[in-house]
């Protein structure tokens, strides 16, 4: 069956998204014990520009997903920038030890 934008089903689209989510809500929590105990790695690393920049990446992850018939790459994609906003966390900030919030 062929989805379009307007007859599909949601749940897939929450389904994967939520997937991605778990994603970085994993990644986060399996960063806290395995990164060296001197990397700042679970600490809030984003400030409120780049979650609202992030914010705007979800949502264009998320039409592109439904749009392109619920791809689940795109939309797990959504998912895991999804957690980057809520928990004010940044893989790639994790990784390279940089910190945007204002101390």
């Amino acid at each position: 069956m062929q989805c379009t934008m307007f007859s599909c089903s949601l749940t897939p689209t929450i389904l994967w998204t939520l997937l991605g989510f778990m994603i970085g809500f994993g990644y986060r929590e399996g960063m806290k014990y395995y990164a060296p105990k001197n990397t700042p790695t679970a600490a809030h690393n984003i400030n409120t520009k780049g979650r609202i920049q992030r914010t705007l990446v979800f949502i264009t992850l998320i039409i592109a997903g439904i749009i392109l018939n619920t791809n689940p790459l795109l939309l797990i994609a959504a998912g895991f920038t999804l957690f980057e906003v809520v928990g004010s966390w940044c893989v790639v900030n994790a990784m390279l030890g940089k910190n945007e919030c204002n101390l």
